[in-house]
């Protein structure tokens, strides 16, 4: 990461992952435009364990390509150097000491 960033890098794929950040349209959002974080590649979850609801809202596949895409709730932006900036969260979940928290319970 650049010295003198003032924000949080959300890092860059590992091999057989990529990483997307799509508009409301699921179409890529250019650099410096916010948009919703996407995870996908071979190692995707086929959905979350013994929950249906939950799989269906997050896991989706790609209206275009076809590919698998998990929403991660993240919201970010692409900037020049190849980094995405995280820029928060779709809802009110917040980690704390590894934990999920909803805040608005």
């Amino acid at each position: 990461v650049p010295a003198g960033w003032s924000s949080v890098p959300y890092g860059t794929a590992l091999g057989n992952q990529q990483v997307w950040v799509l508009d409301d349209h699921l179409e890529p959002c250019p650099e410096w435009v916010s948009g919703e974080i996407y995870l996908g590649g071979r190692g995707l979850a086929q959905g979350y364990w013994r929950d249906e609801e939950r799989s269906t809202r997050h896991f989706i596949t790609h209206p275009r390509s076809g590919e698998r895409l998990y929403r991660t709730g993240d919201r970010g932006r692409w900037r020049p150097e190849g980094w995405i900036e995280f820029q928060g969260r779709d809802d009110g979940q917040v980690k704390i000491r590894g934990h999920r928290i909803e805040l608005g319970e």
